[in-house]
């Protein structure tokens, strides 16, 4: 009976180890984590600090699995951190908000210290297109369509002097690095 038991649960820990270490959960964990902080950033301008935490905490959980080798993930654990004091000090000089700079050091733990200056720069890229884009629209150098007019995220975003969703291209750099972060994910 007792060894029934311990086959079952080994049974089972086999299942959850191969769908957590699966492809499945790489591909879609960390992006869809950015997607979702990005429609946040989007309607409100607003990244939640749950969504950032769980992205970091869900990294340790998959790279534990996925059998990722211990060094490995202790050393994007101090990317994170360090990118987190870093962005603090940017935070305290209003160049970021609270919630990019969370988002960021959770991304920098998916991306790890290979890919992290790719990352940065097509966020840094990204931003200033985002940017640009809401300059023009502000400055009504492009009309908006009526049917957004009336919708109360897309007045906020499109007012004068209020911020700029960064947390949309935090975004679209960690989705365009993180296969390649990944891949270089080694194993224990």
């Amino acid at each position: 009976m007792r060894r029934q038991a311990v086959e079952s649960g080994a049974q089972w820990w086999a299942g959850v180890k191969g769908l957590w270490a699966g492809g499945a959960t790489r591909a879609v964990l960390w992006p869809v984590g950015l997607v979702g902080d990005a429609i946040s950033d989007i309607l409100w301008l607003r990244i939640t600090s749950g969504l950032s935490a769980l992205l970091a905490v869900g990294f340790v959980v998959y790279a534990v699995i996925a059998g990722v080798a211990i060094e490995a993930i202790a050393l994007r654990l101090g990317l994170g951190a360090s990118a987190l004091l870093i962005g603090f000090a940017l935070y305290s000089f209003g160049l970021l908000g609270g919630g990019d700079v969370k988002l960021i050091a959770a991304s920098a733990i998916w991306v790890g210290p290979h890919e992290l200056m790719m990352f940065l720069l097509l966020v840094a890229i990204s931003g200033g297109v985002l940017a640009a884009a809401l300059f023009f629209v502000r400055k009504s150098y492009f009309p908006s369509p009526s049917w957004l007019l009336g919708k109360r995220w897309y007045v906020r975003l499109i007012s004068d002097g209020d911020g700029i969703p960064y947390g949309v291209a935090i975004c679209a750099g960690g989705l365009l690095t993180f296969h390649e972060a990944l891949a270089a994910l080694p194993k224990g």
